[in-house]
């Protein structure tokens, strides 16, 4: 209910995300959501010890923009879960870190850019399948 609420929908098979995932205004997977340490291809553990989000940089247009979201979303799941956001070494995430991953993920963007292969197009997709 918590996800679904938010537009987070079981993932159709073609997206290969293997959890949930909220599709874009372009019909393309923009957010995914898994249960933290869930193999895909193998039986998820009957509970879990977190959940990732993520997205696929090469096939988001508007990376910035999804973060932005997925910041929002993991707070607010925090906060209906009685959780805390971390990152990938599960330390506590700060404004300072989601700052640092924007930057980062501001420069993968521009890269792809400048060599023409703007993400979120249809080159990107195919390249990055």
């Amino acid at each position: 209910m918590l996800a679904t609420a938010r537009g987070i929908i079981v993932g159709a098979p073609e997206t290969g995300s293997g959890g949930l995932v909220r599709f874009g205004p372009d019909g393309m997977p923009e957010i995914l959501l898994r249960r933290f340490g869930d193999a895909p291809g193998k039986a998820a553990a009957p509970y879990t010890q977190g959940l990732t989000f993520a997205l696929d940089v090469p096939h988001v247009a508007d990376g910035p923009g999804v973060l932005a979201e997925i910041s929002r979303l993991a707070d607010a799941f925090a906060r209906a879960l009685g959780g805390q956001v971390v990152d990938d070494n599960r330390k506590p995430l700060t404004e300072a870190g989601i700052a640092s991953i924007r930057r980062s993920l501001e420069r993968v963007f521009h890269d792809m850019e400048a060599n023409g292969i703007p993400a979120g197009s249809p080159l990107a997709r195919r390249l990055f399948s």
